[in-house]
């Protein structure tokens, strides 16, 4: 089981938050009032913010970064609507909200923007991450994204003889045709990265190659990721089978739109075209390459994001592959223990894994 660190950090654009799980210990706000002059700022022009749990011992040189997820906005008014919830500004944060568990958990039986970025970590390296052992930075949904296309930024903050990693939860959103047979989704990652800005945080070596929004999807930027990086996803991810793969502009009629929010109710051609998406989603993941830096572990579970949730971290039996939870597969990648590399059996039908 992985001794995953105790010094934990939480990011979403301008602030770090994390899950409400009850009976967990709660985890102060850090306001950083500095960053404003730097211009790191959240959407409403509050100073960006995280959550630092300080460990002792074993974890005073293991450090874990981690950032969540909340989607992108692709508009202006989209952004300002943001500004009124805790994705957009910090002043929305409370410390009773958020509480750590699943891969944020500091106890050990349970837990084995670019400028906003910046200016944590340089924080965090006066607070002693510069002097880490071992450091893990990982993301959910668009934090697992974020935790890809910054894992090379991020390695680059330390020393060579740094053990330094990157696991990506539900952020390998794939580049496949919907249920239409087009690219519906890739107009919205076109308004993205326009509006943001984000082709200067891209890999040069594929927006050299190819437009800035194709890059923000994994399987183009993945072949110039050089730091090991670790895929945990479903193949029946239900953000890409709904938002992606099955949207209403690809669906008009709606024959998928029970379908695709509950699985209990497809019909046998149902199932057997979530399979084709399951093999398009494959054939997307499977260019991160073989070597013994990459590991995977993709169950066929029905569900969005997984290292957040205690159960499915650790405990629910139907998120395991090989008898091997979550949380053991990665942390025998991350030390180096054995490769991981797992893949559910194409005979295990789509399931629902706990909360």
């Amino acid at each position: 089981m992985m001794k995953v660190s105790q010094w934990l950090l939480q990011t979403l654009l301008c602030v770090l938050v994390f899950l409400k799980i009850e009976g967990t210990t709660e985890v102060g706000i850090t306001i950083i009032e500095g960053a404003v002059a730097n211009g790191a700022v959240c959407l409403d022009g509050s100073p960006p913010a995280y959550q630092f749990d300080a460990g002792s011992g074993e974890g005073l040189h293991n450090w874990l970064l981690h950032i969540q997820g909340g989607g992108w906005c692709n508009s202006i008014e989209d952004c300002h609507t943001r500004t009124y919830s805790l994705y957009g500004s910090s002043k929305k944060m409370k410390s009773s909200d958020y509480n750590f568990t699943g891969i944020l958990s500091n106890k050990q039986d349970l837990n084995p923007s670019a400028r906003v970025f910046n200016v944590i970590v340089d924080e965090l390296l006066g607070k002693g991450m510069k002097n880490a052992s071992n450091v893990l930075l990982s993301g959910s949904s668009a934090g697992g994204l974020a935790s890809i296309l910054h894992c090379d930024k991020f390695r680059a903050f330390f020393p060579t003889n740094t053990r330094v990693k990157c696991v990506s939860d539900a952020g390998y959103f794939a580049h496949v045709k919907d249920i239409s047979g087009e690219y519906k989704f890739e107009g919205y990652y076109d308004q993205v990265v326009t509006l943001h800005e984000s082709s200067k945080n891209l890999y040069p070596e594929c927006t050299s190659k190819m437009k800035p929004s194709l890059c923000f999807y994994p399987q183009f930027a993945m072949p110039y990721v050089k730091t090991p990086v670790f895929i945990l996803h479903s193949t029946y991810d239900t953000f890409q089978v709904q938002n992606i793969w099955a949207t209403p502009q690809a669906d008009p009629k709606g024959l998928f739109a029970k379908c695709k929010q509950d699985i209990n109710v497809c019909s046998s051609d149902q199932i057997q075209r979530l399979k084709d998406f399951r093999s398009d989603f494959l054939n997307a993941l499977l260019v991160v390459g073989n070597g013994s830096s990459r590991g995977w572990f993709v169950n066929n579970c029905f569900t969005h994001g997984q290292c957040e949730y205690q159960s499915k971290w650790l405990g629910n039996p139907s998120s395991r592959l090989n008898h091997k939870a979550i949380a053991e597969a990665v942390g025998d990648w991350f030390y180096d223990r054995s490769t991981i590399q797992m893949i559910d059996s194409q005979n295990v039908l789509p399931h629902y894994c706990n909360n």
